[in-house]
């Protein structure tokens, strides 16, 4: 739910986290996918390509972190999100360079996409705990649920 909305919400002209919910515009999102087994651990990708027009591209992945220790804070499990263009170039999700996540919610956004393939990258940086109810014993791999709003995403890897 936390994906859809954020997917959609619309930016306010004082920048304030994602902006102001616009339920319309978070149930038109075109692909979601959640599914466990692309968790991601530390150092794998999960690949999605999609097929874009030139309408408003809206990409978002969100993931409930693991518990950190009491008084640490900040971030436990970091993935991060990249977008590449039909042109080549890389967009990042998060407001640091890559392999510095600072939030558990990313999103990139494109208001005039060019027509063509994008590809949505989703790095598992450093994930050090599994998150709660995860098998015991199991390396660490953090879940994510990815919402797109142009086109219709395919899994690669």
């Amino acid at each position: 739910m936390k994906a859809f909305l954020v997917n959609g919400a619309v930016p306010l002209r004082d920048p304030c986290g994602f902006g102001r919910v616009d339920v319309s515009r978070s149930v038109a999102a075109a692909w979601f996918a959640d599914d466990p087994e692309a968790a991601v651990g530390t150092g794998e990708v999960r690949r999605y390509e999609f097929d874009v027009e030139p309408v408003r591209l809206d990409v978002t992945p969100v993931w409930t972190d693991a518990p950190s220790s009491p008084g640490v804070g900040g971030l436990v499990n970091e993935l991060y999100l990249q977008l590449r263009t039909p042109g080549g170039t890389v967009l990042d999700g998060d407001e640091r360079g890559f392999g510095e996540a600072v939030d558990n919610v990313q999103r990139i956004r494109v208001q005039a996409p060019e027509r063509g393939t994008y590809t949505v990258l989703v790095w598992g940086v450093s994930v050090v705990l599994a998150p709660p109810a995860s098998p015991e014993g199991a390396d660490p791999r953090q879940p994510f649920a990815l919402v797109a709003s142009n086109g219709r995403l395919r899994q690669l890897s």
